[in-house]
């Protein structure tokens, strides 16, 4: 596990509401690095995304709220050459593309060497189901 994402997280995390872990394997060495305040908000969520895409659209948008509260949420990927489960980050930018009260930015990047190992998004849920500019 990336020292530099550990490091990242136990920085920031308490700027969030959540840290989602939203592919298999980055939950656990992430939770026992971090602080006792930071491990409160975060959550293994692959379980959920992996299966997202098999899921009407109501028991979606119900999902999504779920994941994501009226708040903002730091989301960890790892990058398509290194997804474990390939459904649950096909299924989370798709539940980004599909619901516009979603706002996501890829805040971080983390790389060793020229090769990138990590992800980092930042998504927030606007309460009124609206987009803004």
């Amino acid at each position: 596990m990336g020292f530099a994402l550990s490091g990242t997280i136990n920085e920031h995390g308490s700027e969030v509401q959540a840290v989602i872990s939203a592919d298999w394997g980055l939950h656990n060495q992430l939770h026992a690095l971090a602080p006792r305040k930071i491990r409160k908000r975060m959550r293994d969520f692959w379980p959920l995304f992996s299966r997202l895409g098999q899921e009407n659209e109501e028991k979606q948008t119900a999902m999504l709220h779920f994941i994501f509260p009226e708040d903002k949420v730091f989301v960890l990927l790892f990058p398509a050459s290194k997804e474990i489960v390939p459904e649950a980050r096909r299924n989370f930018l798709a539940s980004l593309a599909s619901h516009p009260e979603l706002q996501s930015r890829l805040a971080k990047e983390f790389w060793l060497g020229n090769e990138k190992i990590y992800e980092l998004y930042e998504v927030t849920r606007n309460s009124d189901g609206k987009v803004r500019q």
